[in-house]
């Protein structure tokens, strides 16, 4: 299992970034929510989804908007492109979201992944990967078992458009985009 820190320090490809951050609590979420802008990369990451075409998730001018629920085993993602246009919703199915002693949000991660698209198609990720490291006891049963339960509970959440951080993204990346 890998611990995911959200302010990216451990990444060699960002030479200069800006990072935000701040804490939420209204009903619709609590938890943190982070924003790093890719302002100067060694070099651009794409990524590939079935037939689709790659399409840039790190690149100069980049960002990316992530939130840390208190009450849920995932994180969310959004990718969004040097024009403020979203790209993609990633989400992370987690063990746990905490803060480092210094107050920076991080994950561990349990291998699942899904992705919604702005047409809001939505792909279910490493599988695999999950059964893999259950297989291999990098994970206990117990941790197999929450990470299949969250993901049904996401993707169904998913699925009939009541994700409330799809709602909300857009306002919160205006707010802490005015930051920067």
């Amino acid at each position: 299992m890998k611990r995911k820190y959200c302010d990216l320090s451990h990444w060699r490809g960002i030479l200069q970034k800006t990072y935000r951050q701040m804490y939420i609590e209204e009903v619709d979420f609590t938890g943190h929510v982070t924003l790093v802008v890719f302002n100067k990369v060694k070099e651009s990451i794409s990524f590939k989804l079935a037939d689709h075409d790659d399409f840039n998730i790190v690149a100069d001018g980049f960002m990316w908007l992530q939130y840390f629920p208190s009450n849920a085993h995932h994180t969310m993602t959004a990718v969004i492109n040097e024009k403020g246009e979203i790209v993609q919703w990633y989400f992370d199915i987690t063990l746990a979201n905490a803060l480092t002693k210094e107050g920076v949000p991080y994950f561990d991660d349990l291998f699942l992944d899904v992705v919604v698209l702005p047409n809001k198609e939505i792909f279910v990720l490493d599988e695999d990967e999950l059964l893999n490291a259950l297989n291999n006891e990098r994970i206990s049963e117990d941790d197999y078992r929450l990470a299949r339960a969250e993901l049904e509970k996401l993707h169904k959440n998913l699925t009939a458009g009541n994700n409330d951080l799809l709602k909300r993204w857009d306002a919160d990346f205006k707010t802490l985009y005015s930051g920067v």
